[in-house]
């Protein structure tokens, strides 16, 4: 009997040990397995917030590139209007010195002398660069007439283009073509305008004399000032296409 008794002590402490290690053992796997979703939640947080800053730093930089084109579109604008508004207020000029010529009273039996047009050195060079603003600043009279008329006018593009190109050629290939260097040929509609350097005295006048002969310069009256100075000798044409 107490043999039996003994046996069964053993056996039932025998078993409590048994099951004692499996609940330890299925406690220890259900931690871990417990915690693995969460190391995958903590692994996984930092990439999903680095790619919502890209995706904001990626806007960002967008709006960042369509604000400085739309800026640069209307800067563009704004200085085209500005062109066009110092065009309008060139053409009414001209359209204002017009008319008050064309209102102008004749007096019977007699020549009423004119007031000759003169221009501020400040708005000549407004047309012009130096030293032509200050050149043509000291002239008075029709010379200035064609000044402004020039400035007003629009370009005819079915001959103007042809005539400057031609006259950059006859220059060119002008035997005293190393004398001058011309700075500019404008034509536009009934004013051709030239300027330009030279090197020796009436260097210019040679040239423009010779080409005057030429039958595609159809061009009548015309103002020519040159500067007397040797060091910078300079020249300035206005020319009236003739009707």
């Amino acid at each position: 009997m107490k043999i039996t008794s003994v046996l069964l002590v053993v056996l039932v402490f025998g078993v409590g040990l048994v099951l004692g290690f499996q609940l330890s053992t299925f406690g220890i796997q259900g931690s871990d397995k417990a915690t693995e979703p969460e190391r995958q939640s903590a692994i996984e947080q930092p990439q999903e917030a680095n790619t919502v800053m890209s995706a904001a730093g990626a806007e960002n930089a967008a709006k960042d590139t369509a604000t400085a084109h739309e800026l640069t579109l209307l800067q563009n604008k704004v200085q085209r209007l500005e062109q066009q508004l110092i065009t309008s207020h060139q053409q009414l000029e001209l359209a204002t010195l017009r008319l008050q010529q064309a209102e102008q009273p004749e007096l019977a039996g007699s020549e009423e002398k004119e007031t000759p047009t003169t221009i501020s050195l400040q708005q000549a060079q407004s047309f012009l660069p130096e030293p032509f603003a200050s050149l043509i600043a000291k002239q008075q009279g029709q010379a200035i007439d064609y000044l402004k008329l020039h400035q007003a006018e629009e370009i005819d593009g079915e001959w103007a283009y042809d005539v400057e190109q031609k006259v950059r050629d006859y220059f060119a290939a002008h035997e005293n073509t190393a004398k001058v260097k011309l700075s500019s040929v404008s034509c536009k509609t009934t004013i051709c305008e030239i300027r330009g350097y030279q090197y020796e005295p009436h260097s210019f006048t040679v040239i423009y004399n010779s080409m005057s002969a030429e039958r595609w310069w159809r061009y009548g009256s015309s103002y020519s000032f040159q500067s007397g100075e040797k060091q910078e000798a300079y020249f300035y044409l206005l020319a009236e296409l003739t009707r």
